[in-house]
């Protein structure tokens, strides 16, 4: 995530495949920790442990959202311009981006912020049953 913040969304495509893998990783991770604390929650006692837990957790999960919507928001970037200004093919040497390469960006920026979103919402899960298990755990 702080590369993607660092190089300002200048990525090339390994590097944007990378990253979009790792976003899966984290993704996955998340949904399994929201999962085991779900599944924690009839089993919690009052006084317990599990209260710097479900803080830590919360926290984390806080700090994912917010630098998902950080990367997200710095994904959008207005098209119109660079599509009205952009050469479609021709013969002539043009300076400037073709068409076909913007799309091609394009694309590619869509499919990254598709998986910050899910990243994002899984961030949100874990927070919530966090929330639940800081509640109980109290």
């Amino acid at each position: 995530m702080d590369k993607i913040q660092i190089s300002k969304g200048k990525l090339n495509d390994d590097e944007i495949e990378k990253i979009i893998a790792n976003i899966r990783v984290i993704k996955n991770n998340l949904n399994e920790v929201a999962a085991l604390n779900k599944n924690q929650l009839a089993s919690i006692s009052q006084d317990s442990e599990t209260a710097k837990y479900t803080r830590t957790m919360m926290v984390y999960s806080r700090k994912i959202s917010r630098k998902t919507r950080v990367m997200i928001s710095s994904l959008d970037k207005p098209l119109s311009q660079n599509l009205r200004n952009a050469p479609l093919s021709s013969s002539k040497k043009v300076k400037g981006k073709k068409l076909q390469q913007i799309l091609k960006e394009k694309e590619k920026d869509d499919n990254l912020k598709k998986e910050l979103t899910a990243l994002e919402k899984a961030a949100g899960r874990v927070n919530a049953s966090s929330k639940w298990l800081y509640v109980v755990s109290k």
